[in-house]
Formats: structure tokens, C-alpha cells, sequence
């Protein structure tokens, strides 16, 4: 019983409330397809109602409504409208309205990235590369541009150790001494035999995040090949202690 009249003062006042947001926004969207019937060339209109048929995730309705005006858009329509096209996975069409983005703003770093990622899904990582780069240059802290561009080089026909190493460490200067970047960069490092330079990498890599297994290999691989057995060794007992399984 107790539970029931919790259920009741807790749940039921916000599900009144959601209701209600619900019931005004349904009337607020009915509004604006009214008005838009009346005047179709009301510009401003029809981003309002595009912008009302995202935040109900009808995509559909965002392009049937956006995409015929698109020369015409201003550019929170164009991100909508973009948006909506990423949404059902046609990359080619929110590639070509993204590109109207740029061309008109130039300077938006959020456009390059997201016609980069766009790219990159429509199986072009080049293209990818070269936007997630002004990406970054326009908006050097945008962490996810950096992610992306790492993605890209850490995969496919496009793997670039030396290029994934530069990233890494153009990361740690911005970002600062995060352990999964540590942890991949100590891995590269060693992967790629840079063996000196590997093992400040990995020890800093393992006092970073002690838990993470591939930290203590790398190190200890390094360690053989520098040939220094009893630091393996000691690093190797370390790992198998923490990582009995």
C-alpha cells in the first residue's frame, strides 16, 4: 500500500506533466502545418515546423518538409534538414546539404565535422580526413573531430601508425595525460619499435591506469626486446599478480 501512494506522489505529477507538454506540443505542430498550408513559401514557417518534426524524431516529415527549400534554408533548417538524412542512413543527401552549410558558413567547425563523419560512413575516409582536419583547426579543443580523425587511421585501408601517433600526441597536448590515450600510444610506440621512447611511454602508460592489461605487456615486450630480462621479468610477475586470470 505503502508503495502505491509512493508510485502515486512521485510518478503521477510528472506524467501530468509530460501529458500536458505533449498535448502543447501536438497543438503547437498543428498550428504551424495549418500555417504553412496556407503560405508555403513562408521560409521561417517551415523551419519551425521542421524544427518541431525533429524533436519528435519524424524524420520523414523533416525532409518532406525541409528538403524541396533547401536552396532557400537559413542554417539551423540546413543542420535539421541534414540531421534527418543522417537519421535514415542517406549519407550521399546530407553530404550534398552539408556542403550547402559550408559554402554559406564557412567557419562552422560542427559542419566539417559532421560532413567528415558523413564521409566516413559513406565508406570515403579521404574526404573524412580532410574535414575532420579543418574540424580542428577551426576548433582546436573539439575532442570528437580528434577521435574521428584517430578512428580513421586506426582502421582499413587507411591504417597510419605514424599518423595515429602525431594525433595521439597532438592529444595528450591539449587534452593532457588521459589514460587511454596513454595506453594506445604505448602500444603503437611499441609496435612500431620505437623501443627507448616506447618504455618512458609505457611506464608512464601503466602508473596512468595500473588495471588495464596491455599497459604491462607492451611495457614488458619493450623491456625484451631492450634486453633487460629482469625488468620484464619483474613487470611480467607484476602483471600476472594483478591479472591472475
Amino acid at each position: 500500500t505503502m508503495t502505491k501512494i509512493l508510485f502515486l506522489i512521485l510518478v503521477l505529477p510528472n506524467f501530468f506533466v509530460l501529458s500536458s507538454y505533449a498535448k502543447k506540443s501536438q497543438v503547437k505542430l498543428k498550428t504551424l502545418e495549418l500555417k504553412l498550408k496556407k503560405n508555403p513559401l513562408d521560409i521561417k514557417t517551415r523551419q519551425a515546423l521542421g524544427q518541431g518534426y525533429v524533436s519528435i524524431e519524424k524524420w520523414d516529415k523533416v525532409i518532406k518538409t525541409l528538403a524541396p527549400y533547401s536552396a532557400e534554408l537559413q542554417y539551423s533548417g540546413l543542420m535539421n534538414l541534414a540531421n534527418a538524412y543522417k537519421a535514415t542512413k542517406d549519407y550521399v543527401n546530407e553530404i550534398r546539404v552539408l556542403e550547402i552549410v559550408i559554402a554559406q558558413n564557412p567557419n562552422k567547425y560542427l559542419a566539417h565535422f559532421l560532413i567528415g563523419r558523413a564521409h566516413y560512413k559513406n565508406k570515403n575516409p579521404k574526404q573524412s580526413v580532410k574535414f575532420f582536419r579543418k574540424s580542428i583547426e577551426l576548433h582546436p579543443k573539439h575532442k570528437a573531430s580528434y577521435l574521428s580523425l584517430l578512428k580513421v587511421f586506426r582502421e582499413g585501408a587507411q591504417k597510419n601508425n605514424y599518423e595515429s601517433r602525431l594525433i595521439l600526441n597532438d592529444m595528450i597536448k591539449t587534452f593532457g595525460q588521459e589514460p587511454k590515450f596513454y595506453t594506445l600510444r604505448c602500444h603503437l610506440y611499441t609496435e612500431d619499435g620505437f623501443l627507448d621512447d616506447a618504455e618512458k611511454i609505457c611506464i608512464m602508460a601503466v602508473r596512468l591506469d595500473k588495471d588495464e592489461p596491455q599497459n604491462h605487456i607492451d611495457l614488458a615486450r619493450v623491456q625484451i626486446d631492450l634486453n633487460k630480462p629482469e625488468k620484464a621479468k619483474k613487470t611480467l610477475i607484476t602483471a600476472s599478480l594483478k591479472f591472475p586470470k
